[in-house]
């Protein structure tokens, strides 16, 4: 994945966050939304890319972000046993306090004022089911429990492919909270909402 060239990153006020590049810049307004830089991205693509088995079932996965209100910096990978008590190819039902406490474990300054949480829905779309946001909705519920001023997002990522070589794409934003790119052998498109399942925007 090739790397953007990124100036300087600032965040002026509750809710905007401005992103200064070598030809211009770009300015987010909209208090949800947040920026995923190319390492993390690079991140996501080894994480979901890595339970891949040929001659297996695939099954969703799920792995978090961290970092400060509008920029993760840290992907946090979980064992499935851990964290998935019954998990099919049709959905994953995820354990949120071993998620919360494998966060918050995690040696670092402060606790993350950003947590989103995502799975992947292998061989779909990155639409939430009806499913996953019932989960959006008590999950969040339980975050805010211990921790009320975290902001708490949900993403989640379809990837499919494996079986042949299908050539890399460049990530691109290609709605406002979707961001799709390919690797040398998966296809990737994840989509980021809140707690209602409401779209949240995405910078790259």
């Amino acid at each position: 994945m090739r790397s953007r060239t990124v100036k300087k990153i600032t965040l002026e006020g509750e809710g905007e966050l401005r992103i200064k590049r070598k030809r211009g810049k770009v300015t987010i307004i909209r208090k949800e939304g947040f920026y995923l830089s190319p390492k993390m991205l690079n991140y996501m693509q080894i994480r979901t890319e890595g339970v891949f088995r040929p001659g297996q079932k695939d099954i969703e996965v799920v792995y978090a972000l961290s970092g400060t209100h509008m920029k993760p910096d840290r992907l946090h990978t979980f064992a499935s046993k851990l964290l998935l008590y019954d998990s099919n190819t049709e959905e994953a039902k995820v354990n949120v306090s071993d998620i919360l406490s494998h966060v918050i474990d995690e040696p670092r300054k402060d606790t993350p004022e950003l947590l989103i949480i995502v799975h992947t829905h292998p061989e779909g779309i990155p639409e939430p089911s009806e499913y996953d946001l019932e989960f959006f909705r008590s999950s969040e519920k339980a975050i805010k429990k211990e921790f009320p001023k975290m902001k708490v997002l949900y993403g989640v990522h379809a990837i499919s492919g494996g079986d042949r070589p299908i050539g890399q794409k460049e990530p691109e934003r290609v709605k406002l909270n979707t961001v799709k790119w390919s690797s040398i052998t998966h296809e990737h498109e994840v989509s980021f909402y809140n707690s209602g399942g409401k779209t949240v925007e995405v910078v790259i």
